[in-house]
């Protein structure tokens, strides 16, 4: 009878999709109020249903694993030839916990990404000659790697509604951020120079709340506790006021590659654990550290193949590793490693032959990763072994 019930309730929360699918299908438009101000908006709907039995408990196969609705308005508009702006509204409202009282309902009782309302992103853009100054709350993207984030290390993400790591091409994955770009712009083989400073706007990666269904198990340290709520909110709370982030970026075509070199000055945004045995507390830092990096973007005209390599090597990446104290057992420790990571990989356009006209896409990455100086007593949730290279491939 339980089953029939939940089969039931499936079915009427498939009827409901369908219906808010069509219609935010047919409600996406543009309208150019004037030559000065466009208008843009769209309502969205992401729902899945899970497959099977959540490992943690949290869900049953046939519960709901979000039904995230979304409204958004986009506008763009002018002041004169030379300065625009850009401003996003979005709306959005997990619908799944009023739907579903059987799945666990610890988020919806924390209030914890439940549904926001926010001006997402707000800038101003003014030109003068070779310069380009773009002002506000926006979004700066300097890889291109799916998953890996290598060299797109400005903005932190929004992990509270997928799973590590998402195609970040849309929006609602980075968190924007305050910052001042410039870029100077030369005809010299499309060399640009781009420079980026954050003074005062910090914010840690966004994890979902523990009893989510998406909240990531590595995030539980050993004996069950809970890092990704608690310490983190805390430690976003009292974050000290030298949140400066700044960096500068080079690039340019040469030789038929697009190429670039970056430095960036980054406020970790995913936290190193200290226990601090004056206060016999755990406490979450965000420390400081220095990232150097390339790209290059070579395109062969033989086989219509974009071949991609990014590499990039982290001056004290934070992490934690946990040591044995003689008082109070295995505990963590904030420690710094240098870190190199690269990545190769392509992507591919080819035609079928039917439908006449039709394209397939074909993406395949390996990446590595290496802490220097690792041993066992690393604590990083994203590798089984850090005193090994991180190997992952994709093929999308």
């Amino acid at each position: 009878m339980q089953k029939m019930k939940r089969l039931h309730k499936l079915f009427l929360i498939l009827l409901i999709l369908e219906g808010i699918v069509l219609a935010g299908a047919t409600s996406s438009s543009a309208y150019e109020v004037n030559e000065m101000l466009i208008l843009n908006g769209y309502l969205e709907n992401q729902s899945g249903v899970r497959t099977e039995d959540h490992f943690l408990g949290y869900a049953e196969a046939g519960d709901m694993s979000l039904m995230i609705n979304t409204a958004q308005l986009d506008v763009k508009g002018w002041f004169g030839d030379a300065i625009s702006y850009k401003a996003k509204v979005r709306a959005w409202y997990d619908a799944v916990y009023d739907l579903d009282s059987s799945i666990d309902q610890r988020p919806a009782d924390e209030d914890r990404h439940i549904h926001d309302v926010d001006l997402h992103t707000y800038y101003v853009t003014a030109e003068y000659g070779p310069l380009n100054v773009q002002l506000g709350q926006q979004e700066l993207v300097w890889g291109e790697t799916d998953l890996f984030r290598m060299a797109d290390v400005i903005n932190p993400i929004d992990l509270s509604w997928h799973y590590l790591w998402p195609a970040l091409d849309g929006d609602g994955y980075r968190i924007p951020l305050r910052m001042a770009v410039v870029n100077y712009i030369t005809d010299w083989n499309n060399f640009v120079a781009e420079a980026v400073w954050i003074p005062e706007h910090f914010r840690p990666t966004k994890i979902a709340a523990e009893g989510a269904n998406y909240f990531p198990p590595a995030f539980l340290l050993p004996g069950g506790y809970n890092v990704a709520n608690t310490l983190i909110d805390r430690a976003y709370e009292e974050s000290d006021s030298d949140n400066s982030q700044y960096g500068l970026r080079l690039k340019a075509t040469l030789g038929g590659a697009d190429a670039s070199v970056y430095y960036f000055h980054k406020k970790a945004d995913l936290p190193a654990l200290d226990f601090n045995t004056a206060m016999l507390a755990l406490e979450a830092k965000f420390d400081a550290y220095d990232i150097v990096g390339a790209t290059l973007n070579y395109y062969e005209a033989m086989t219509k193949t974009v071949f991609r390599l990014e590499a990039t090597y982290n001056f004290k990446q934070p992490y934690t590793a946990f040591e044995n104290h003689p008082l109070f057992g295995l505990v963590p420790n904030a420690v710094e490693k240098d870190t190199f990571a690269y990545m190769i990989g392509f992507d591919n356009e080819s035609f079928l032959g039917w439908p006449k006209g039709r394209t397939v896409n074909i993406s395949g990455q390996m990446f590595q990763q290496y802490i220097i100086d690792s041993d066992s007593s690393i604590f990083y949730p994203f590798m089984d072994e850090p005193t090994k290279a991180q190997t992952m491939f994709t093929l999308i």
